[in-house]
């Protein structure tokens, strides 16, 4: 009811030939979906269309001498992919297999093995001529769980059929992050490492031929998202290419039915598009590159040139929408600009590969890939991280040379809530847990393009990432822009020992806010390398709608608290929009001062952070002139002690030491949460200062 009550308050605020419009395509697009269901239930949904010409080749083997310095991580996670073992969105390792139990998300999981696995009648016989080519020994993955919750989607539902969102504690992205088949390019790289052993090459194979057998055109959960679609497919050609470039053989049986495949996936892409004319963001990206992708590896048709072309012309657009000048992201989140950053050099590279297309792209596309990248350097804190802006979901377009940091089973469970009743591996193995906060990849794929050495001291050893598709041109590096970025609304301040990035500005999403938080004033805080402020991160979506809303609050942020109020109106039924009532602004700004204000409240609330250079102080002054109880929120990064001593707060981690001191008012300290993850959870804790005088204000000093 509250949705339907949504919708039509917004349709009345439209004009009546917009809204005609609307429902015009929504009727056109309604009797087309009766027309398809029908036609899809009848017959079968594999195409007939046979591909005979050989796929084309665009990624380059990277040097065995190189890749060894990632042979630790290459030989301890590929280990777990051999027996389907994934890790994804805070599942821990888990074995992912039909009629397997689950732990689990919070207080809320299902166990669904009466649901007989079986495709729908019309896809029965492909399906099994297709199974009938993976070996006796492979145990089938199941697809379409959510392996966290245990809920199950059967595979005979038709694509536009799919519900989600629906049940508590069942989240729709876990089929589709492991859908997405992003471990398969890895699989490449052991296969090269280990002298090409064929177990590599043979589990990619079977993997592959698993899926398109279970998973038949537009049936079931991983048709009914397009960008999965096309990450998916992306990963797919990335990998098989790069098992080619070392050498690898493919058998025509299954090459016939992978090139087929990859047609099919096409079709879907181009006939279910993400595309709107009010908003179009990473969703319709990674449709398109997507497309690219397929258009670029399949033989030359008068159809698949179409697409290339759409494709291409169609990334050009996008970059110049979903970018700004400044070379941030509109979504308002720093996670979500790398996901489209990579999309988008991954997307440029290609073109410039095309043998057939001589793409000259305008100046202010190559301009604004430089700048993608100096966003992602200029906003890196001093220990390699970047801070969390917005929503972090963990996604990514090609994981090929993926961060892993080794942990025993032990200080996993100790440091990871999600893992604490997780018992899938001993005490004694290794803990191969992903860092998706290190964003150094972005900049070592784009310097691909301008092999500038600024880029490459920054990139360090994810340099290797700018050696696997190489372009026929590169371009040269412009001056570069202050650290400052008001299109996004951040705000980055750098001296010897402190690191403060501000948070000011836009919701987002050309004001729908969709992966925006109530963070508006917030910063965070680096001092001598070591972070002691932090955003709080995500943690989750759908799943637990009163969990993201936690997560997304003014109070879960370093910035001024009004009791019983909010920045912007959070609603359960509305996860992925947050329309700006703030309107946030930067009053004035200098090389060590801003002053802010929003009206999210019903009063202004004023924030000036200055630092003083001498003595690297920070000065934090609030001004609120409403009449309700107010505090300033600090969440800590975890692992950072907290001593209250009066009217300050004494912060130590890792041998430095901070200390918060407030103007009048009291000081609490209380338990925290942060997630460095989408699914992931640590424990933390968080300081609040508790204002007395209301209406004046309020200075916090940070020294």
């Amino acid at each position: 009811m509250p949705k339907i009550k949504h919708y039509l308050t917004r349709a009345l605020t439209l004009p009546p030939h917009i809204l005609i419009q609307k429902a015009a395509r929504k009727a056109k697009r309604y009797i087309t979906k009766q027309s398809q269901r029908q036609h899809d239930k009848r017959q079968s949904t594999y195409s007939e269309i046979l591909i005979d010409d050989a796929l084309h080749h665009y990624f380059s083997k990277v040097d065995v001498e190189q890749l060894a310095s990632m042979s630790e991580i290459f030989n301890g996670i590929t280990s777990h992919y051999l027996q389907h073992h994934f890790d994804l969105l805070g599942s821990g390792w888990v074995q992912v297999k039909h009629g397997m139990s689950c732990r689990g998300l919070e207080d809320y999981r299902y166990e669904m093995k009466n649901l007989t696995p079986t495709v729908n009648a019309a896809n029965i016989a492909e399906s099994k001529r297709i199974l009938a080519l993976i070996d006796k020994d492979y145990t089938l993955i199941d697809w379409h769980l959510d392996f966290k919750s245990g809920y199950r989607w059967s595979e005979a539902t038709w694509y536009q059929d799919i519900t989600y969102g629906h049940k508590l504690g069942v989240d729709v992205k876990v089929p589709w992050e492991l859908a997405r088949m992003q471990h398969l390019p890895q699989l490449a790289f052991q296969y090269a490492l280990t002298d090409k052993d064929q177990i590599y090459q043979r589990e990619f194979r079977h993997q592959v031929l698993d899926f398109m057998a279970t998973n038949p055109p537009r049936f079931g959960v991983n048709w009914c998202c397009t960008m999965d679609v096309g990450i998916r497919v992306a990963n797919w050609l990335v990998a098989y290419d790069l098992f080619c470039a070392y050498g690898a053989e493919f058998d025509e049986t299954f090459l016939k039915r992978f090139k087929r495949s990859v047609y099919e996936h096409g079709r879907h892409i181009i006939n279910n598009l993400e595309w709107s004319p009010d908003l179009r963001s990473n969703h319709y990206l990674s449709d398109i590159i997507g497309l690219l992708y397929v258009a670029a590896y399949l033989p030359a048709t008068s159809e698949v040139e179409a697409w290339l072309a759409f494709a291409v012309d169609e990334v050009i657009k996008e970059v110049k929408t979903q970018f700004h000048h400044d070379g941030s992201n509109f979504e308002a989140s720093t996670s979500y600009h790398r996901l489209s950053g990579e999309l988008v050099i991954y997307a440029t590279l290609l073109i410039l590969s095309l043998p057939k297309i001589k793409q000259k792209f305008p100046d202010w596309y190559i301009k604004r890939l430089q700048k993608i990248a100096e966003f992602t350097m200029d906003i890196t804190r001093p220990d390699g991280l970047i801070p969390q802006i917005g929503d972090n979901d963990s996604g990514r377009f090609l994981k090929l040379f993926p961060v892993y940091k080794k942990l025993t089973l032990a200080e996993a469970k100790a440091r990871y809530l999600n893992l604490q009743d997780y018992d899938e591996l001993s005490n004694n193995e290794d803990y191969w847990m992903e860092e998706g906060l290190d964003h150094r990849h972005l900049v070592a794929a784009i310097n691909t393009l301008f092999e500038h050495e600024d880029f490459t001291k920054f990139a360090g050893t994810a340099s290797i990432e700018s050696n696997v598709l190489k372009p026929k041109q590169s371009f040269k590096v412009l001056k570069r822009q202050e650290n400052h970025y008001p299109d996004f609304g951040l705000f980055i301040y750098k001296t010897q020992r402190i690191y403060l990035i501000v948070r000011c500005g836009s919701q987002g999403q050309n004001g729908n806010g969709g992966h925006a938080h109530n963070d508006q004033l917030s910063f965070e805080l680096c001092v001598d390398g070591v972070p002691f402020i932090v955003d709080p991160g995500t943690y989750i979506y759908t799943p637990l709608p009163k969990r993201r809303n936690a997560f997304r609050a003014t109070a879960s942020h370093n910035t001024l608290i009004v009791e019983g109020k909010e920045q912007n109106q959070l609603e359960e039924t509305q996860l992925f929009a947050l329309p700006d009532k703030a309107y946030a602004k930067v009053t004035e700004q200098s090389e060590y001062k801003i002053q802010m204000e929003h009206r999210g409240f019903g009063k202004v609330h004023q924030r000036e952070i200055k630092i003083e250079p001498s003595s690297e102080m920070v000065h934090i002054r609030d001004k609120y002139e409403g009449t309700e109880a107010v505090s300033i929120n600090f969440t800590l990064a975890p692992g950072v002690n907290v001593e209250i001593e009066g009217q300050s707060v004494l912060l130590s981690r890792a041998g430095k030491k901070v200390r918060l001191q407030a103007d009048g008012g009291k000081w609490r300290s209380e338990d925290g949460l942060f997630s460095g993850g989408y699914g992931v959870l640590e424990k933390t804790n968080r300081v609040i200062a508790c204002c007395d005088n209301i209406g004046t204000i309020k200075c916090i000093k940070i020294s």
